[in-house]
Order: structure tokens, then sequence, then C-alpha cells
């Protein structure tokens, strides 16, 4: 996996989940990493809201 926070780290997830599926593979954060995906949306969407001006 090549980013797993911060820039790049939610399409670098889907293009691995795309990955996997178009090779009908399972993906690793299935299994042995089931929460990190939704740490990883987590992660974005706070620093989303610390980087909006206020109104």
């Amino acid at each position: 996996m090549a980013a797993t926070a911060g820039p790049g780290a939610v399409d670098t997830m889907y293009r691995e989940f795309t990955d996997a599926a178009e090779q009908r593979r399972q993906h690793e954060l299935d299994a042995v990493r089931g929460l990190h995906p939704q740490e990883v949306i987590e992660a974005t969407e706070s620093d989303l809201l610390h980087r909006v001006a206020p109104p």
C-alpha cells in the first residue's frame, strides 16, 4: 500500500480495491485491517473540517 493516511489515501484505497476485484482476489483490508478504511475516512473528514474557513 502506498498511502495509508493523508493526501492520496482514499485514491490509493479505491485503486487497490478495484485491482483486487478485477483480479478476483481478496484485498488485505477485508480481513487484516477491517477498521483501517473507516479510520482513513474519519481522518480525511477531520482534515477537511479544519481546512474550511469559518463563515
